[in-house]
């Protein structure tokens, strides 16, 4: 899933400083990597109902963020 994402096991420019190893309560696994300067970036994967139920927004085609509507919270 990470290399589908752009993300290395170890890309030098994205140390990991954090993992959260997969839990069947939580039903997913988390990984925070240093992003570039400043930023702190947490990339997960979990069961498609368990990480939707977390999104407030979603990303359109054109790249415009809006909110999730409870709608779109189940698994397609």
């Amino acid at each position: 899933a990470a290399l589908k994402a752009g993300v290395g096991a170890r890309d030098p420019a994205r140390p990991i400083i954090h993992e959260i190893p997969f839990d069947s309560d939580r039903k997913a696994m988390s990984v925070v990597v240093r992003g570039p300067g400043e930023t702190i970036l947490m990339y997960t994967k979990g069961a498609p109902e368990e990480i939707l139920s977390k999104c407030v927004s979603e990303r359109r085609k054109s790249g415009t963020p809006v909110p999730r509507r409870p709608s779109h919270s189940r698994a397609r």
